[in-house]
């Protein structure tokens, strides 16, 4: 099929109902070669552009991991990246979702968005890893899944980085999640933090995961819950 312009407000509509379905209706939608254009589209200066566009891209990613490929391709991570400090906490928040379907992908895809530095020459994780501690509640909830899903997904590499990030690490931000957020954050972060106990070999000197567990008052907010064993979280999660 050959590509359109992705302009017009109608066609931000329909793309984005074509998108939000099952892989069949994301491939119709990869099938008009429009992911050049999605990506060119989160750098306009008006949210009324960014927004549906970006919802659209969410919606290829959240489909199956060739479709993650389609947009990685295009150049959408750090065009997503770039939105983590949009104004609108609602473009935070897709931006969040869209970045923890490409961390529950395949290795590669997660290896990807862990290394991936920013035109300012910063790791973007430690964006991450700062909006899962410091945004609102709301966007906050979406970078966790992001830290959660590099966790479960069992690459040592990647669980490295997290606990070795500076000034916030994913020990930090998931401890965090123990308060304030609703059970299925508290069961998710949980599964997050077992993953990082299970990969994670700390270096000879360096504090085990215990230890930076209790340092973040975790051993304390661990001990309020009573639910203990969780399923992995699955990809994707579709945002409402």
């Amino acid at each position: 099929m050959d590509s359109i312009t992705f302009g017009h407000p109608r066609v931000h509509v329909r793309c984005r109902y074509i998108s939000d379905g099952d892989d069949d209706r994301i491939q119709t939608c990869c099938d008009l070669n429009i992911a050049p254009q999605l990506v060119k589209m989160l750098s306009h200066d008006s949210s009324a552009v960014v927004a549906p566009a970006l919802r659209v891209v969410g919606n290829i990613i959240s489909g199956n991991h060739s479709h993650t490929q389609i947009m990685l391709d295009a150049g959408a991570m750090p065009a997503i990246f770039a939105q983590l400090d949009n104004v609108k906490g609602a473009i935070q928040k897709v931006a969040c979702w869209a970045l923890s379907n490409i961390a529950a992908g395949t290795a590669k895809h997660s290896a990807a968005l862990v290394n991936f530095v920013t035109p300012a020459g910063t790791p973007g994780i430690r964006d991450v890893l700062r909006k899962a501690t410091e945004a609102h509640p709301v966007v906050r909830s979406e970078a966790l899944w992001i830290l959660i899903n590099l966790c479960t997904g069992g690459e040592v590499e990647n669980i490295r980085a997290l606990v070795t990030a500076q000034p916030v690490n994913v020990i930090t931000a998931l401890c965090g999640a123990l308060e304030g957020h609703h059970l299925e954050v508290h069961l998710a972060a949980l599964e997050g933090l077992r993953c990082v106990s299970v990969w994670y070999k700390p270096a000879a000197g360096d504090p085990g995961v215990d230890d930076m567990i209790d340092a973040c008052y975790g051993l304390d907010l661990l001990r309020g819950l009573s639910l203990i064993h969780i399923s992995e979280p699955t990809r994707p999660r579709l945002i409402s």
